[in-house]
């Protein structure tokens, strides 16, 4: 590597070390997240989002108190004892770019304010396919980074924000 390049390369190491340091690491006080184009917090009751989705398409299951909310990919939502314990949505990935699409779920949590995460893995394999997880850990949310593969070669990732535990 000529002289020039390495000390390029030492500077921009530098730079992003100075940059990492000057970052506040404290996490959001109350995570939210955006549904059907309204922000919801955990704890909300049905009826205070019923009324923020006014005029948003709702497939209700009243048994599970889950709701999928908007065409697909939908967004979810359930409730425990009538509050917002969960909620999340999808981040589209085009031509399955599962790198771009994690790039933009984890510089919309930075944005946010997260960024003292626990990262997990496992998988679970089953006759004729395979997933395998990811999860980021962010106090009360977390990004899945999900890929299930068929038997015949396909796949399919997902990322996904969400907020809250799903039941």
């Amino acid at each position: 590597m000529n002289p020039k390049a390495l000390a390029l390369f030492s500077l921009i190491a530098l730079l992003s070390v100075v940059f990492v340091l000057q970052i506040n690491y404290q996490q959001p006080d109350k995570g939210s997240i955006e549904i059907g184009g309204a922000t919801l917090h955990l704890g909300m009751t049905k009826a205070t989002i019923s009324e923020k989705l006014r005029g948003v398409e709702i497939m209700r299951n009243d048994k599970d108190d889950f709701w999928f909310v908007g065409p697909p990919p939908s967004q979810s939502i359930q409730f425990t004892n009538g509050k917002l314990s969960y909620a999340g949505r999808n981040w589209t990935t085009y031509d399955n770019d599962i790198a771009q699409t994690l790039h933009g779920a984890v510089n919309h949590f930075n944005r946010e304010g997260y960024s003292q995460c626990r990262v997990e893995a496992d998988s679970k394999d089953e006759p004729g396919n395979t997933l395998q997880r990811i999860w980021i850990r962010c106090g009360e949310k977390s990004i899945l980074i999900a890929r299930m593969s068929f038997a015949g070669g396909k796949a399919y990732n997902t990322v996904e924000e969400m907020l809250g535990v799903i039941h």
